[in-house]
């Protein structure tokens, strides 16, 4: 009997410990990816004195930088904001009253994080002109943003993709030239800058084959000379980003390299995907713009 009730004993033992919860697993270290080249570094600041930097090389990937680590995420479904997830980690971002949040989290599932690891913000304003670029010798002075005028040059439109033609006016005394790409920034009717839609560099779009940077030189004033580039974008709402419907922009807001003064256009653009592609400037307004009542309208 006594060696009934001892073997009885055991089994509960035994099944007791079968029955007690695992301990919970650590959270997982972000996975380390490689930092693309493209992407403006955005700098938010978090709670207890953290920094947070995020750049978007396109539409679908944030590489987020903390505490000197870099975690290359895809964008995933969220019912508002951006979230970007992967290697163990979430960003998500959302903007509200001039001020852009961000939030870094741990995620081991689909769902959203309980686990925040940062808690920041930024002004929504504060996304970073391109950055200075020098002109090859023997070109003509950089143009100065107070000099020149943005216009509506045309656009076109077709198998659901947009393209907007800019062009810059010189309206100074004297030559000038730029090169590269205009910085962007698409504003709604209150003035407040549309932080989920991302501008991307790209040197072709669906109208157009690729342009190289290279200088544009513009005569002075009353010459005609201009230099023209694209926005470009598509209208149809990206069902995988959960998008229903797209952002309305009211306004265009265009900064040149180096430049502290930007220049804006009254200009509706409604763009889908969350990215814009804006192209080098270029001499020509190719593919040729139908004549467009507001290519009068000069920068505010």
């Amino acid at each position: 009997m006594r060696r009934v009730l001892a073997g009885l004993m055991i089994l509960a033992l035994a099944g007791c410990e079968r029955e007690a919860p695992a301990p919970a697993p650590p959270p997982p270290e972000p996975t380390p990816g490689p930092t693309p080249t493209g992407g403006a570094p955005v700098s938010y600041s978090c709670e207890g004195g953290q920094t947070v930097i995020a750049r978007y090389p396109d539409a679908n990937t944030a590489v987020v930088t903390w505490e000197g680590r870099d975690a290359t995420l895809t964008i995933a479904p969220s019912a508002s904001g951006a979230r970007y997830v992967g290697g163990g980690l979430e960003w998500w971002t959302a903007s509200r009253d001039g001020q852009e949040t961000g939030m870094l989290g741990r995620s081991t599932g689909p769902e959203p994080s309980d686990d925040p690891i940062a808690r920041c913000s930024r002004p929504a304003d504060a996304v970073a002109a391109p950055a200075p670029i020098t002109l090859p010798a023997g070109s003509a002075p950089a143009c100065a943003a107070s000099n020149l005028r943005l216009t509506r040059a045309g656009g076109d439109a077709g198998a659901g993709n947009r393209v907007l033609v800019l062009g810059l006016r010189n309206a100074g005394p004297a030559a000038c030239a730029v090169i590269g790409y205009p910085g962007v920034r698409l504003l709604d009717a209150e003035g407040e800058v549309i932080t989920t839609v991302r501008s991307e560099n790209t040197p072709s779009n669906y109208f157009r084959a690729e342009d190289q940077p290279a200088v544009v030189t513009l005569a002075p004033s009353g010459e005609g000379s201009e230099a023209f580039f694209d926005i470009a974008s598509t209208a149809i709402p990206a069902e995988y980003l959960g998008e229903t419907e797209c952002p309305e922009a009211a306004r265009i807001e265009v900064r040149l390299a180096g430049a502290d003064a930007a220049l804006t256009l009254a200009s509706p653009l409604t763009p889908c995907g969350r990215r814009i592609r804006v192209s080098p400037f270029r001499a020509v307004a190719e593919p040729e713009a139908s004549p467009d009542p507001a290519s009068s309208e000069t920068a505010a």
